[in-house]
């Protein structure tokens, strides 16, 4: 933010995907950083070759988003751990941050942040409360506008069919508790729910929940993808084949992102709730794609 004019060429590199994500197009492990290099060194007189000795005069600062759900390791998501890496880049000098990137260590670094005026940007923690303190930016959607939108799109289906659906959510996670508080306080009263609740410690048996939600042919899912693949995977064979999976932001990604899980096994249909359609050829969506093509 702070650098000054330089005969070095500085560049900085975004990512917008990482993990699996690294091997897509614009991931981490694409050949498009290399490549602009090598165009930029090709533009200014350089030889092919040129680029092996301008990596060797140069050096990277690799800044990483800090406390992701990683499936892997959910034990690391927890706010207990924000409190230290938090007080490690402050004293550090950090001024400005990207906070965290989901809501439950949110939190905690928004309470945190707030105490020494550290203004952050969190590009997806969508608690409703991430946004307290003037010194944060929300810049996704929040929880509660997802957990409304997701029972308005319910209401156009089942209002007054007297219909049951059934619901999986994680009580023991804002950002799953926070959708299914909003949906069930904007479901019309004309549709009764069947409420099957799991916690953080209880993510490898479903079997009490599918037996609560075996007989739904609707099951609202505002939970993320790595526990919903395996809910999934065990329940396939006894909830309704015809049955409809309904999920929020926290299911995208459940197609690729969880090795061998394969969704093409899964009878029951699975979609969810997302930003738009980035292949609309129609509508509001395609005319806001045309307008930030056209930046």
């Amino acid at each position: 933010i702070n650098s000054q004019p330089s005969s070095m060429t500085q560049v900085l590199a975004l990512f917008d995907n990482e993990e699996t994500g690294n091997v897509t197009k614009q991931g981490s492990a694409s050949p498009v950083l290399r490549n602009l290099l090598d165009t930029i060194i090709m533009n200014r007189g350089g030889k092919p070759g040129d680029l092996y000795g301008a990596v060797e005069n140069s050096f990277m600062i690799s800044a990483d988003m800090a406390h992701a759900l990683h499936p892997n390791y959910a034990d690391k998501h927890d706010p207990t751990n924000v409190s230290s890496t938090y007080s490690t880049m402050y004293e550090e000098g950090m001024q400005v941050s990207l906070g965290c990137v989901t809501t439950k260590p949110g939190l905690e670094f928004s309470k945190l942040s707030a105490e020494d005026n550290v203004f952050f940007l969190t590009p997806s923690a969508s608690g409703d409360d991430i946004p307290e303190f003037d010194n944060g930016y929300q810049m996704c959607f929040a929880d509660g506008n997802q957990g409304t939108v997701a029972a308005d799109y319910v209401n156009s289906l089942f209002k007054d069919q007297g219909k049951t659906i059934g619901i999986l959510y994680n009580s023991a996670d804002s950002y799953s508790s926070g959708i299914y508080t909003q949906f069930k306080a904007s479901l019309d009263s004309s549709i009764t729910t069947i409420d099957a609740a799991f916690t953080d410690d209880k993510l490898a048996d479903f079997s009490g929940q599918i037996q609560s939600l075996k007989n739904c042919d609707f099951i609202f899912m505002p939970i993320y993808y790595t526990p919903a693949s395996t809910f999934m995977t065990q329940a396939k064979d006894i909830v309704p084949a015809n049955a409809v999976y309904y999920g929020c932001d926290g299911l995208d990604g459940i197609d690729t992102a969880i090795e061998g899980f394969d969704i093409t096994t899964i009878p029951q249909e699975v979609s969810m709730l997302s930003h738009f359609n980035s292949k609309a050829t129609e509508g509001m969506a395609k005319e806001f794609i045309d307008k930030y093509v056209a930046k």
